[in-house]
């Protein structure tokens, strides 16, 4: 006979399933949701505990977001608010948490933020620091779209030093100096970024998805350094071989590659091919509400087919007024180059100078000073 399971346990359960989902063991948070969902003893405590109710419920919902399962998850944001008497820190930060994934997953980084801040704030509530790391590197990845990369890279770091403590999350390490890289790549720190990508691949080389990832951001660092055929050849491999089509179940990244390959097949002049790959991505996009990339295929159209100023201007201030002035500044500097290979100079400096003014842009106004201490 099994043994019954006491509230204490099912705390002790809640928060194994809680590690399982922050270090990306998909697998084995499943069977802990599985379990708990169509354990009878479970059910008997959730309802006679309104903290462990509401607990299970967020951390159910957690596992949806991080996994990608579709759920009603406002309504579950709305419930856990409305449940006054469960509102300890634990109860307040996982709140807080949920809701900034739901902005997060909507784009909505400045909405995200506040919420993080406040998870901030209790953070030294939590007493586990593996937890406490995920958080960190949750606040890095947020200041990493609002284009603050210095904070970003504070916080990324700290929760980096915590994940390489246990081999338990290594996937989390990784994907924190993956970020890390990515950064010394958009700050043109290329030789130095480069050597972090090619240890990254080294050591995910036997996790698929995470080899996904690594080569998706290599690509990316390949067309920002100018080494056209290295990036052609990255994103042709994510786009043909088998292993990473099935790996990542995900469409949009398949769409985003096409049209980061696009992007370098028109820079080599090759419209034909070029084309090919950015309407097949244009098409994919309509089913998905990809801010970023609907702006970048959008740009690509203007200036490499309709050769439409006005138009390419328009994507560029879309991301300004998005505060995203690292996209803005990257844009200016493709219409540069186009300008320059057509022989216009005068027209290719205007567009560089606009490069330059906007990776010094800083629009972001935080409610408060970031403290890293």
């Amino acid at each position: 006979m099994s043994k019954k399971i006491t509230q204490i346990d099912l705390y002790n359960l809640i928060h194994e399933w809680h590690h399982y989902i922050l270090s990306f063991k998909k697998h084995k948070a499943t069977s802990s949701k599985e379990f708990l969902d169509n354990s009878f003893d479970v059910k008997k405590i959730l309802n006679s505990s309104d903290k462990l109710n509401t607990l299970y419920r967020l951390m159910s919902s957690k596992h949806n977001l991080t996994f990608n399962e579709n759920t009603l998850q406002d309504k579950t944001n709305l419930w856990a608010q409305n449940q006054e008497s469960t509102l300890d820190d634990s109860i307040e930060i996982l709140i807080h948490d949920h809701a900034g994934q739901l902005a997060f997953q909507k784009e909505e980084y400045s909405v995200a933020i506040k919420h993080y801040q406040k998870v901030e704030s209790l953070l030294h509530t939590v007493e586990d620091t593996f937890e406490k790391a995920d958080f960190l590197k949750r606040i890095g990845i947020l200041y990493y779209r609002l284009d603050e990369t210095l904070i970003a890279s504070l916080y990324l770091e700290r929760a980096k030093n915590i994940f390489s403590t246990d081999c338990f999350y290594k996937l989390n390490e990784i994907s924190c100096r993956l970020l890390l890289a990515s950064i010394l790549s958009e700050t043109l720190n290329f030789q130095e970024a480069e050597e972090k990508y090619t240890e990254l691949l080294e050591e995910s080389l036997f996790v698929t998805d995470m080899t996904f990832f690594c080569l998706r951001s290599f690509g990316m660092h390949f067309i920002r350094s100018n080494q056209l055929e290295k990036a052609e050849r990255t994103f042709t491999t994510l786009l043909c071989e088998e292993e990473y089509s099935l790996s990542v179940n995900n469409n949009l990244f398949v769409t985003q590659n096409k049209i980061n390959l696009a992007n370098v097949l028109f820079k080599q002049s090759r419209y034909t091919e070029a084309c090919t790959f950015l309407e097949q991505g244009i098409e994919a996009l309509t089913n998905h509400k990809d801010f970023e990339f609907n702006c970048r295929s959008q740009f690509l159209y203007s200036l490499y087919v309709d050769f439409d100023i006005e138009a390419v201007n328009k994507q560029i201030n879309n991301f300004l007024e998005a505060n995203m002035t690292y996209e803005a500044s990257e844009l200016s500097a493709d219409v540069a180059c186009f300008y320059s290979s057509k022989g216009n100079f005068l027209e290719a400096y205007k567009y560089m100078e606009l490069s330059r003014d906007y990776k010094t842009l800083r629009k972001i106004t935080l409610e408060k000073e970031v403290s890293i201490s």
